[in-house]
């Protein structure tokens, strides 16, 4: 699939390239060329890293070249090595949360190469952000997964537990009721429950959802904090897009507020933050909700954890992701 989206994205390019700049980029595909990414490494703050590591790889001849560097003191960073379509690095530091990067698909310089002149791509040239590691936390991480206990009706969900709510899992306290809503559909001879819309709905004053943008290009893909001027809605619709796991979209998660206490003048006093990372693989029959982050401390909005300090019944965050890798 990644080979096919590569070709008809080149392909693409190619139709608008000059003659001369595809007889250029015939020679690259066949031969292969220098490929370069020229990197400036900033903090969040657009101030520039020095001593961050960068690891390049691109793709030559059915296999990988690789390639190594670390930073100046202006940040700058420059990895090269033979490719012929696409390739990608990851830049760490101590420290800091680690970024990659992925280009599908080198340009063509601008000028034809001489014909005694080494074959190159076009470098490509990109400020990089490294988010910093300010507080990393212990929370409760746990996905769930197994049989959906009901459709057409609600289902009171327990973020912390991360289990249904009694009497159909060990739940105590209702975080969000969940909807499936499925109908009848005819296949052939063959009659069964189709997933068409799942609803997220959470009760209480304050509670609530916020739909967000992932960066997906680091480690760390949800924000450090809560933002509380962004509002909070009370309902999440979600419709199948052709798909089990086709709900959310993967540029997305979602940040919720939960077991909410008013003052008795209606002010919110005490409350739980947490966040939730696709996927969604929600059928009639199976339920997979991967993975909740919560918070533990009353009207903490901190959303970075500690992945070595899982609160919930497993050491670690790897360890519950490699137990569960299997699905359905």
């Amino acid at each position: 699939m990644k080979a096919c989206i590569v070709l008809i994205s080149a392909l693409s390019g190619t139709l608008l390239l000059s003659a001369e700049n595809q007889e250029t980029l015939k020679k690259l595909r066949a031969h292969g060329g220098l490929a370069t990414f020229d990197l400036t490494i900033k903090d969040e703050y657009h101030a520039p890293i020095s001593d961050a590591i960068g690891n390049g790889w691109f793709w030559y001849k059915n296999n990988v070249t690789n390639d190594e560097a670390c930073t100046d003191r202006n940040g700058k960073m420059t990895l090269s090595n033979q490719a012929q379509t696409d390739g990608g690095c990851t830049i760490t530091k101590d420290g800091y949360y680690a970024t990659e990067i992925y280009q599908s698909h080198f340009d063509v310089p601008d000028t034809p190469f001489g014909f005694f002149e080494r074959r190159r791509w076009k470098p490509v040239v990109k400020e990089v952000v490294l988010k910093k590691k300010r507080n990393p936390i212990p929370m409760y991480s746990k996905q769930i997964r197994g049989p959906l206990p009901a459709i057409n009706q609600p289902l009171g969900l327990d973020l912390k537990i991360m289990d249904w709510v009694k009497p159909y899992g060990k739940g105590e306290i209702v975080d969000v009721r969940v909807t499936v809503e499925a109908e009848h559909v005819q296949y052939g001879k063959t009659k069964f429950w189709d997933a068409k819309k799942v609803t997220f709905e959470w009760l209480g004053e304050y509670n609530g959802v916020q739909v967000c943008n992932a960066d997906l290009w680091s480690e760390l893909i949800s924000s450090h904090h809560v933002n509380l001027n962004n509002p909070f809605q009370k309902r999440l619709t979600m419709r199948s897009k052709g798909g089990s796991d086709k709900w959310l979209d993967h540029k997305k998660y979602l940040v919720f507020r939960t077991r909410s206490k008013m003052s008795p003048t209606g002010i919110l006093e005490r409350c739980h933050y947490g966040k939730i990372y696709p996927t969604f693989h929600i059928t009639s029959e199976n339920f997979l909700l991967k993975v909740v982050f919560f918070n533990p401390t009353p009207n903490d909005t901190n959303l970075e954890f500690d992945l070595k300090n899982n609160l919930a019944p497993f050491s670690s965050f790897q360890e519950e992701t490699m137990i569960n890798q299997r699905w359905p």
